[in-house]
C-alpha cells in the first residue's frame, strides 16, 4: 500500500513536471479571458463616452447598464463550458489525474464521460430511491485484487420535485464521488454507515452503538438487512473506525459507507466539482494536488483494509 510519503516523491518527480504544462495553459485562458472583458469594457466605454460627453444624455446610459451587465453575466455562466473543451481540463485529467490514479494502483481505467449508473446508486441503500437528476463524469474502473473489483466516479444527483427542494432546502441529493466494490464473499448483514446530527443520536437511542466514543458521536449504523444474529461490530474494527472518522474530520463533512451482499459502497459528498483544474489560482500546489489523492486513495485502501481480513471473509462465506 502506497504511503504518503510515496506520493510526495510522485508529486515532485511526475506531476510537478505535468503541473507546470496545465500553468501555462491556465495563464493564456487568463489572457484569452481577460481580451474578452476589455473589449466588452470598451464597447461600454465607447457608448459611455457617447452619452455623457458627446450628447450630454447620462440619462440614457441607463438604459444600456443593463445589456452590458447580461452580457458580462452569459459570459461568466459560459467560460467554464467553453474552458472543458479546450486542452486545458484535457491535459490536467490525463496527465495528473489519471497518472495519480495509476500510481495509487496500476490496474485501473479511466474514462472522463462514464458513470456508475443509477441503479448501482440506490442499490447501495445509501439512499431512499426517488425521482432525480442524475448526470456524472470521471469515471475508474479495475481490479484492485485478482478477485476484487472496484469502480467509482463523480455524480451530481438533484431533486426532480421543487417541493422536495423547497422542504429539504437544497437542490442536491447527492455531490461527489460514489464507490462500489465487488466482493468475493457476501456480507452476513447489510448495513450503512452515516453522519449522525446531534437530533438524530438523541431521537434514536435503539441505534447501533460500536463503542468506539469519536465514532458514535459523529456517526449512526443502520441496519439494512439481517440475515443471522451477526452484528455489524464483526466489521467495524477500531481501525476501521478511527481511520473513518480521521477521514470525515481532516477532508470532508459527509462520508457514508454501506455493506450490502456482496459490495462496498462509499458516497463521499463535496461541494464542489472533482477532478477539475483550477482557473483563477495556481494548480502547482502539493496541498490541492494531495487532496485528489486523498479523495482517490481513502475508499480504495478502506476496501482493501476489508478484503485483508481473513477472519472476515471466514465467518462472510
Amino acid at each position: 500500500m502506497k504511503k504518503d510519503l510515496d506520493f510526495k516523491n510522485f508529486y515532485n518527480s511526475v506531476l510537478s513536471q505535468e503541473l507546470d504544462v496545465v500553468e501555462k495553459k491556465r495563464f493564456a485562458i487568463l489572457v484569452q479571458l481577460a481580451i474578452t472583458f476589455l473589449v466588452v469594457a470598451g464597447f461600454f466605454g465607447a457608448y459611455a463616452y457617447w452619452f455623457v460627453v458627446v450628447w450630454q444624455w447620462p440619462i440614457l446610459l441607463l438604459l444600456y447598464i443593463p445589456t452590458f451587465a447580461f452580457v458580462l453575466l452569459a459570459a461568466y455562466k459560459t467560460y467554464d463550458i467553453i474552458i472543458k473543451n479546450t486542452t486545458f481540463y484535457e491535459y490536467f485529467k490525463n496527465n495528473v489525474i489519471f497518472k495519480t490514479i495509476s500510481f495509487i494502483h496500476p490496474g485501473l481505467r479511466f474514462d472522463k464521460k462514464y458513470f456508475i449508473s443509477k441503479d448501482e446508486f440506490f442499490k447501495s441503500g445509501i439512499f431512499e430511491e426517488q425521482k432525480v437528476k442524475y448526470k456524472g463524469d470521471d469515471y475508474v474502473a479495475g481490479n484492485i485484487e485478482e478477485d476484487v473489483m472496484i469502480e467509482f466516479s463523480e455524480l451530481n444527483i438533484r431533486y426532480a420535485d421543487a417541493q422536495v427542494v423547497k422542504a429539504k432546502k437544497t437542490e442536491f441529493l447527492f455531490r461527489g464521488i460514489f464507490y462500489k466494490a465487488r466482493l468475493p464473499f457476501i456480507f452476513p448483514i447489510n448495513f450503512v454507515i452515516e453522519p449522525l446530527s446531534p437530533e438524530e443520536g438523541q431521537a434514536n437511542q435503539a441505534r447501533f452503538v460500536t463503542g468506539h466514543s469519536e465514532f458514535d458521536a459523529a456517526f449512526q449504523v443502520r441496519i439494512l438487512k439481517k440475515g443471522s444474529d451477526y452484528n455489524p461490530s464483526v466489521f467495524l474494527t477500531d481501525e476501521f473506525l478511527e481511520g473513518i472518522v480521521q477521514f470525515a474530520a481532516k477532508y470532508h463533512d459527509e462520508v457514508r459507507i454501506s455493506f450490502v451482499d456482496s459490495h462496498i459502497y462509499a458516497a463521499i459528498h463535496h461541494d464542489k466539482e472533482l477532478f477539475e483544474p483550477q482557473v483563477f489560482t495556481g494548480n502547482k500546489k502539493f496541498d490541492f494536488i494531495y487532496m485528489h489523492y486523498q479523495d482517490l486513495s481513502f475508499p480504495i485502501h478502506l476496501i482493501q483494509n476489508i478484503t485483508l481480513d481473513q477472519q472476515l471473509e471466514e465467518l462472510a462465506a
